[in-house]
């Protein structure tokens, strides 16, 4: 089990290695520029989806991590997709690998937002993308195995 300076670091370090790599895998799009770890042809599908240090757009075919700066989405929609970010995983007890009292309802609440969210994104992003939402499953999970 990790202790929380450790599990930092490793934040700290995969958000390094993944910067390293957006900028090394420069992909130049037809009318724009994308910047992205996956390497697909064509991105047709976004997946929008909270993760720890992670931007919240995925590419919905090779699930690689999308830098959401690298889409027109509004500046107030990008706060409130940080925001939504920032409180992933607030229902989880790191320490003892499950969910603290009332998890499952925090889970739940933060994926309403984010389905929000995602609305919002899909309104932005139409034309260009198709776009779907994939919600927190972790207290789901801990419960399921608890019974």
């Amino acid at each position: 089990m990790l202790d929380y300076d450790e599990f930092q670091r490793q934040i700290s370090f995969n958000s390094s290695i993944r910067k390293a790599e957006k900028k090394l895998l420069y992909i130049k799009g037809k009318g724009s520029d994308y910047m992205r770890l996956c390497r697909c042809q064509k991105i047709k599908q976004v997946k929008v989806e909270a993760d720890i240090s992670a931007d919240p757009l995925w590419c919905g075919r090779c699930f690689a991590n999308l830098d959401m700066n690298d889409f027109p989405l509004p500046p107030e929609l990008k706060k409130e997709l940080q925001a939504w970010i920032a409180d992933y995983g607030q229902w989880i007890d790191w320490e003892n690998d499950g969910i603290v009292k009332g998890g499952a309802l925090m889970e739940e609440q933060h994926n309403m937002r984010g389905v929000v969210l995602a609305g919002r994104v899909k309104l932005t992003l139409e034309d260009q993308y198709d776009v779907v939402f994939a919600p927190a499953i972790f207290s789901r999970r801990i419960i399921k195995n608890a019974l």
